[in-house]
């Protein structure tokens, strides 16, 4: 899951080869649907705006989570029945830990 959430936040980029095309990586990880709750939703991927950042939700808490502005991947396997405390944990905690200065 993080080597996924690598290749992503790399613009499709594996070890100096371009295996994803960088537009596709763009396209899907845009926001292109409305969904009733704080998150959008792209290609397969779930558009968290206010941190900037995208997201594939598994079951159960199974999750990947990409914020390209702090180069930051955040992968758990959780079994919690849902996201939100996952979420909650991001960002409290994960994302003011590694924002810049």
């Amino acid at each position: 899951m993080a080597k996924l959430g690598y290749l992503y936040l790399h613009n499709g980029v594996w070890d100096g080869q371009q295996i994803v095309s960088a537009e596709w990586i763009k396209t899907v990880t845009q926001k292109h649907t409305a969904t009733d709750g704080k998150l959008g939703y792209g290609y397969q991927w779930w558009i968290y705006l206010s941190l900037g950042a995208y997201t594939a939700l598994g079951r159960s808490g199974q999750t990947i989570f990409v914020v390209p502005d702090l180069n930051l991947i955040i992968v758990t396997t959780a079994d919690i029945g849902g996201h939100d405390e996952i979420f909650k944990l991001i960002e409290t905690y994960i994302v003011p830990a590694v924002q810049r200065p």
